[in-house]
Parts: C-alpha cells; structure tokens; sequence
C-alpha cells in the first residue's frame, strides 16, 4: 500500500519538469515487451530479407524468433485478452469484441470490466516489481498495479483511461493528450488514402512520444507499448499491396502500393529509439497478436441458413425500410457510393457536425450493429443461426434453456444437428466454377474450456483459409 501511495505521489512530480529525466538509481534488468498489433510473419520477414527493417533484423540475429499460434478466432480482441491472463476465451468468457446478452438474441460490444482474472501486470505488481502499460488493447478501465498503466482502445469518449487517474492529465500537459481512438483521422470509415495516412502517422507519432515519456520519467522493471498502427493500414491498403486482391487498381497501387513497407520501416525506427533507451541490460520481447491477411469475398452465413431451412424468415407486414432485403440494397447503395467518392461529401458534412451523429445512420453497418432483425425472423421455427466477426463465422445453436425461444433439445438432437451444419458448410463451392472452398470448422469444446463455454458459439468456421470475410446481416441475393 505504501508503495502504490508513493507511486501516486511521484507521478505528477515527475512528469511536471519541464526536462525529463531518468531515474536517480540504476535501473534492475527487467523487460521491456513491444507489441505491434496485427503483424504477419511472413510479410515481416520479407521486408527483413529485402533490407528494409535494419532493428528488427538485429533483434532476430540477437535473439530468437518465430511464428506463433494465437487463439480462435485470431483478432485482437480476445488474443490480447488471453496473453495477458494466461486464459483462454472459454474461461475469460469473451469471444470477440461483441458478446451475446445473456438470454436474448442481441449482441453488445463486450465489457472488459466483466472478466476477473488477474493480467500479467498484476500478478508482478503482487510480487514488488514496478510495471508500466501503455496502449494494450481491450485494457479499459485500466486497473489498480504498481506503478501506472494507460489504457489502450476501445475506450469511451471522455472516460479517465490511466491509473493513477492525475496521470491523463498529466500526460495531456506533456505532449497534447493521447488518442482514445487507434488513429484520429484514419478512421473505420475509410474514404481518402492521404487523409488516412495522415492521421495514422500523426496518432503513431503522439503513442511513440508518450510512450518515450514515460519510459524516461518513471520508475518500472515491466515495461509494455503496443502500437496498433500495423493492424490498421493492412486493413485498408492491403488491397494495394496485393495484385490478386479483387479491388486491385494498378493505378493507385503505384501511388500507395508500398505504404504498408514504408510503415513498418517508420515502426522500425520507432523500436529502435525504445531500445536506445533502454540499453543493453533487459530482456526485449517483441509479439504480435494475430497476423493479417487479404479478404477476396463475402460469406453471408444467414442467408445461407435461410436457404437451408435453418433459419426461418417470417413474410414482413411492416414498413418495408424494415425488410431484410433493405440490408442488401443499403449495401449495394453503399458500395456504389464508395465507388463515386460521395461517401466523402457524407463524412465531410457529418464528421463536422457531432449532432447529425446521433441521428444519421452509419454507413459501416447496413443494419443495427446489436442485433438481427427479430421482427423478420420466426424465432419459434429456427433451428440455428450465424454471427460473423472479421473472417470468424460463428453458428449457434437455438437450444432450449438457453435461447430464448429454443427449439433445438440439448444431447443426439444438438450433436446431429451441429454434424450436419459442419458437414454442409464444408461442402461449399464456388459460385463460378462449383469447386469446393475450403472451409474449417471447429467445435467449441474442441477449442476452448472452462466456466463460460455455454456462452461461447457452438460451431466456428473459417471460409477460403480465412480469405472470406463472414457478413450475418439478413438480406436477397446469393450467400457467397
């Protein structure tokens, strides 16, 4: 207690010089943990190989390395979630950032106060040793350790993101405040590349300065950094990057083809300043989460339930704005919009104007992000039904007790009923050419274990080696 006190004392004491300066003592060997979210391997090693990553090549020549496996599904949320825990998603109870309310058919984004299991800074704090933690997603609110802590993202508008809490202002003081969001102006919303590039690097350079100011400033033997940077511009530039991806343009790829290399090799220089810093007496450990890849097509797991029988749609008698076939014509609308450039004209007016916010739809979503459309679906006769996040497909099960309209009885009925679903999805074609995809699907007692395993999605599936991302919005037209 009286070291977290101290600790408390010391924060604002020393961020308020104006010259920051390192610790009187000697600092103890003790580790320093980079983590760069969403970075494959390969793409990694052939920017090494080509010459291009002159800090990370010496790290790999120094120490060791290689490729991990990370959890199902591979995102950020829950991989950042069981490195810190020790835990997998079946007892953290979190599957991904959206969780299914409790007995309903809803979903909300998932709330990382709910899960009680010790991080790893905790458990060291327990021990005496001194952490500092910065950016790591999914670590809001941030939690009582010894020393301080800045949440990474999501974290809500306005909300207090440090312990201790006088350290957000502090901070703010120092170097202008940190983003709550991944990157200000590099938006999910995506419309300009050189707006985009713009905010990415500026909200890159803001994390690089607060996390060299704390470094610098404070007293720790854990020391860990994510940046996310990585996970974003593949998100959006990969398209660029790959002459096999259907959205290829080899006119912008001259333009913006090697943005993804030119940002490593700016992540590059940033890790070899953390390593300046440092010296040569800690241990330096650098992770990723998940790797990152092209996304060529869409599967629409709902409407091929549909299709099937699983999922029984109800003919609608209410406005047709409410039909689920709008879905597939706001996505149309959408694309179209994207395609012309009027998707800028709509942010530009929106983004400057918080109270259109509140009343004009977003267009990332063509129906409510929270649910599926009850009104359109006969809940009463459907036996299964999806859920897509990223290229993660998730089916469930309507099982009686836990569903709140179930029809499906837990034992033989929910075994045969979960082969057949495996069975069918792994037996899908391509529209063009009726070849088989591939399709892996993974039972969730084979993955996952422990207290929160009924909540976890009863089959999950990857489409096309994770080359197809899984939409779960209802809608017209073919499921792939």
């Amino acid at each position: 207690i009286e070291a977290l006190r101290s600790a408390r004392r010391e924060i604002p004491q020393s961020l308020r010089a104006s010259r920051m300066e390192l610790p009187a003592e000697p600092r103890k060997r003790g580790v320093l943990l980079i983590g760069l979210d969403g970075v494959p391997y390969d793409l990694l090693m052939r920017f090494v190989h080509e010459g291009k990553l002159p800090t990370f090549a010496d790290l790999m020549h120094k120490g060791v390395s290689g490729s991990l496996e990370s959890v199902i599904p591979p995102y950020t949320c829950p991989a950042w979630l069981s490195f810190m825990t020790g835990k997998n998603p079946g007892k953290l109870g979190i599957f991904g950032f959206l969780t299914r309310k409790v007995g309903t058919y809803e979903w909300a984004l998932s709330n990382f106060q709910a899960f009680t299991a010790k991080t790893l800074w905790e458990m060291l704090s327990d021990h005496g040793f001194r952490v500092g933690v910065i950016g790591v997603p999914t670590t809001f609110p941030p939690r009582r350790v010894n020393g301080f802590m800045v949440s990474g993202w999501p974290i809500p508008r306005g909300a207090v993101f440090t312990y201790p809490p006088e350290l957000q202002g502090e901070l703010s003081r120092q170097i202008g405040g940190i983003e709550t969001d991944r990157d200000k102006e590099a938006t999910w919303r995506f419309t300009d590349e050189d707006r985009f590039l713009k905010g990415l690097y500026a909200s890159t350079e803001k994390d690089r300065t607060a996390t060299l100011c704390l470094m610098n400033s404070m007293r720790w033997d854990f020391f860990m950094a994510v940046f996310t940077g990585p996970d974003v511009i593949q998100h959006f530039f990969w398209k660029h990057l790959d002459p096999q991806h259907p959205l290829h343009d080899a006119a912008l790829a001259q333009k913006y083809g090697n943005e993804i290399e030119r940002y490593y090799m700016r992540i590059d220089a940033i890790v070899r300043e953390l390593l300046d810093e440092v010296g040569d007496e800690l241990t330096v450990i650098l992770m990723s989460d998940h790797g990152e890849g092209p996304l060529y097509s869409e599967f629409r797991v709902n409407v091929w339930l549909a299709d099937r029988g699983y999922l029984k749609i109800r003919k609608m008698k209410r406005s047709p704005w409410r039909h689920p076939s709008f879905a597939g014509t706001l996505r149309k609308l959408l694309r179209f919009a994207m395609q012309v450039g009027l998707m800028k004209i709509y942010y530009e007016v929106v983004d400057r104007h918080p109270a259109l916010q509140r009343i004009l739809p977003s267009a990332h979503f063509s129906l409510p992000a929270g649910t599926l459309p009850k009104q359109a679906i006969d809940w009463t006769r459907t036996t299964a039904f999806g859920f897509g996040q990223g290229n993660a497909g998730y089916i469930f099960i309507n099982l009686r007790g836990r569903e709140p309209c179930g029809t499906i009885e837990l034992g033989e009925e929910y075994e045969a009923l979960r082969e057949r679903i495996a069975r069918e999805l792994m037996e899908l074609t391509f529209p063009d050419s009726q070849r088989t995809i591939p399709v892996k699907v993974l039972k969730k007692e084979d993955i996952y274990s422990g207290g929160n395993l009924d909540a976890a999605p009863d089959l999950v599936f990857f489409v096309n080696e994770m080359r197809t991302t899984v939409d779960w919005q209802l809608g017209t037209g073919p499921y792939l």
